[in-house]
């Protein structure tokens, strides 16, 4: 009898650090899908990419090129040589000067996007559409990254 007391008690404890932990337990278990999952995207070279706001711009035109601009640093403004008429620049925030000047189109997506997209010692990664699947809830794009 005293033991199954024990183990109640014991049990009754635990469940009240769960509940009284919940949220950092929940943040433990977001941060690390997070980071199994950016490993994962990172290390592939082609991926799958949605977003709504993509799918009309995409009708009027078919960008050949998607160049996630996280910071908008100039480091690599070669990348847009030659491919400025065929490249959507999809910034997380506000589009810097240099990149207005090229004549490229230009969207803005949430910044939580560009943990997935670019590599952290970058501010910018490009990629190149390899196709394009229409489904109802949206566009699927199939990218390749360029190194």
């Amino acid at each position: 009898m005293r033991k199954r007391i024990v183990w109640y008690a014991l049990i009754a404890v635990a469940v009240l650090a769960i509940v009284a932990n919940k949220g950092s337990i929940t943040d433990y278990i977001a941060g690390v899908w997070m980071e199994s999952a950016k490993k994962r995207v990172k290390n592939e070279n082609a991926i799958g990419f949605r977003y709504s706001k993509i799918d009309s711009l995409y009708e009027k035109k078919r960008y050949v090129y998607f160049l996630f601009v996280e910071d908008g640093l100039t480091e690599k403004e070669s990348l847009l040589f030659g491919k400025a008429d065929s490249l959507l620049v999809i910034t997380s925030g506000v589009t810097p000067g240099w990149l207005k000047e090229s004549g490229a189109d230009t969207l803005s997506l949430p910044r939580s996007a560009f943990d997935f997209l670019v590599e952290e010692d970058c501010s910018m990664q490009l990629y190149k559409v390899i196709s394009v699947t229409e489904r109802m809830d949206g566009n699927l794009y199939q990218l390749n990254k360029i190194e």
